[in-house]
């Protein structure tokens, strides 16, 4: 399975688990190879998603990969 696959609007599936506060899940893509660099389809960040849901687990395991806000 491809993990950093896209809606038909471009959003990567990790950045649609973040928008849905899936936690659990957005981390399991993160293992299994997901992007932590993803962005929308509006160029906001994967960590600026999740630090706006208020995932601060999500968030650190992010920046641990290397994402920037």
């Amino acid at each position: 399975m491809d993990v950093n696959i896209r809606d038909r609007h471009g959003d990567p599936i990790l950045v649609l688990a973040l928008l849905q506060k899936y936690r659990g899940t957005a981390l399991k893509l993160l293992v299994h190879g997901a992007n932590a660099r993803s962005t929308d389809r509006h160029r906001k960040s994967a960590v600026e998603i999740a630090r706006q849901a208020g995932m601060h687990r999500v968030v650190n395991r992010l920046r641990e990969m290397g994402a920037r806000e």
